[in-house]
């Protein structure tokens, strides 16, 4: 099996707990929705899509805080999808099970767009970030990990380092038996991730750009880069 077959069989094996597991209060999804419902309290909205809903977590958020809009999800996994419904009673018209690299919708076909914790997940997070500027009328929205901010001191500048200098992900895979992807009991396949790789990418695209951590943790006003492990990354139009 490839990566994304294992993904999915993890998935399949922790669907039903899966939200016990994955999802707790105040969190730092959590917070990332709460940011996101004060940025956007001032735009007119009328639809949302969720990429990599999982079991439709943000779908349910969204539906209660802007009950005037049509949000919807979609993930890869059909397992998921089917606790989304039975746990948050979201209709399944509202959740399609398809791939984030290659979205079934128009462009421009939301006001906004947003991933919480997928892009760690996939071999090609470019491509996921690609879909949501191409479907976003509005605004996309990342809240995921941050490699560069993760382990000591040492370790994250030169983490920042050998990415700079084009050396991480040689050496991360020559070190990893030829795999750029790792898996753990807890979380299934996981790759190394930061937000900060899809910067450029979103400030193509997007007028105004910036990163809010999400956790709290001492140096994030100096430096999010290095001191902020998780971090919601926004981009409007």
């Amino acid at each position: 099996m490839d990566a994304q077959d294992i993904q999915l069989q993890y998935y399949r094996n922790t669907a039903y707990d899966y939200t016990q597991s994955h999802v707790h209060e105040n969190d730092e999804h959590f917070t990332a929705m709460r940011l996101i419902c004060c940025l956007c309290s001032q735009i007119e909205l009328t639809s949302i899509l969720d990429t990599g809903c999982g079991t439709g977590r943000g779908v349910n958020y969204f539906k209660n805080h802007f009950p005037q809009c049509r949000a919807i999800g979609n993930d890869i996994s059909a397992d998921l999808l089917t606790v989304a419904t039975s746990q948050y009673q979201i209709h399944p018209e509202d959740l399609i099970c398809c791939s984030s690299y290659e979205l079934p919708f128009d462009d421009n076909s939301f006001d906004l767009v947003t991933e919480f914790g997928i892009l760690h997940h996939v071999a090609e997070p470019d491509r996921v970030v690609s879909e949501m500027l191409r479907v976003a009328r509005k605004a996309i929205f990342i809240s995921d990990s941050n490699r560069f901010a993760q382990g000591g001191l040492l370790s994250r500048l030169a983490k920042l380092l050998l990415y700079k200098s084009g050396l991480w992900w040689p050496l991360r895979q020559m070190l990893n038996g030829g795999k750029r992807w790792n898996y753990s009991e807890g979380d299934g396949v996981y790759y190394s991730y930061s937000v900060f790789d899809s910067f450029k990418l979103i400030e193509a695209s997007c007028q105004n750009v910036f990163a809010i951590p999400t956790i709290a943790a001492r140096g994030t006003a100096i430096s999010p880069l290095i001191f902020a492990p998780h971090l919601l990354l926004c981009g409007f139009k």
